[in-house]
């Protein structure tokens, strides 16, 4: 029986290339588990993780979700009544809490320097007849940058990172705090404020 990726011809040329050298690495042992990642609504990555061997086979196949991961808020709280009729979707491929499939972009294969023998790999999602999954944030922007640049334009991009470090005090992992959302951690600062861009509390983050 043909594969997912053969039946809805979802590869280029290009990518079944990639993906046969991919297969090939996952053959040899070179890692021992693959991270299938794909990024939802809110630009949140989730996926499944699987053995190499079975990696090989979902490389075609595809990765099985729920789609009532469509449904959830950044705390991870569903927030539309998934099993109630129409479940906040209008489309019927997406009520019921049916799957979705993930299929690896091969090319986008990485080795993960900091965790032992794992492969990460990012994906799209499509619907069970194959076509396109219309709230897959990195579909949407492949579209919108095809429409640029049949316009002749080009979408150009920069990133700002900024993160906050903070003292860990509670993690707060009791049963109790397992319900959904769960409870955050309780953090406290490594010093104190109000001295944006100066050096007058610098050593006391100095380990950090």
């Amino acid at each position: 029986m043909a594969s997912f990726v053969d039946r809805h011809g979802l590869w280029t040329d290009e990518q079944a290339r990639q993906a046969a050298e991919l297969d090939r690495r996952l053959a040899s042992g070179e890692v021992e588990v693959v991270r299938f990642a794909w990024p939802d609504q809110h630009g949140l990555l989730r996926g499944k993780t699987l053995v190499a061997s079975e990696a090989r086979s979902a490389l075609r196949g595809g990765v099985n979700l729920t789609t009532t991961l469509l449904a959830k808020d950044t705390s991870h709280k569903t927030v539309f009544p998934v099993f109630s009729a129409g479940g906040g979707f209008a489309l019927p491929g997406l009520q019921g809490g049916a799957d979705f499939t993930l299929v690896a972009d091969p090319g986008t294969f990485r080795i993960l320097p900091w965790a032992k023998k794992t492969g990460w790999v990012l994906c799209d999602a499509y619907m069970a007849d194959g076509s396109p999954c219309p709230f897959a944030t990195r579909r949407i922007l492949q579209k919108a940058v095809d429409e640029l640049g049949r316009e002749g334009l080009d979408f150009v991009a920069g990133l700002e990172v900024e993160f906050h470090v903070f003292q860990l005090d509670d993690a707060r992992m009791g049963l109790a705090d397992s319900g959904q959302p769960g409870e955050p951690p309780r953090v406290s600062l490594l010093s104190h404020g109000h001295q944006y861009l100066t050096e007058l509390r610098y050593d006391r983050v100095d380990a950090v």
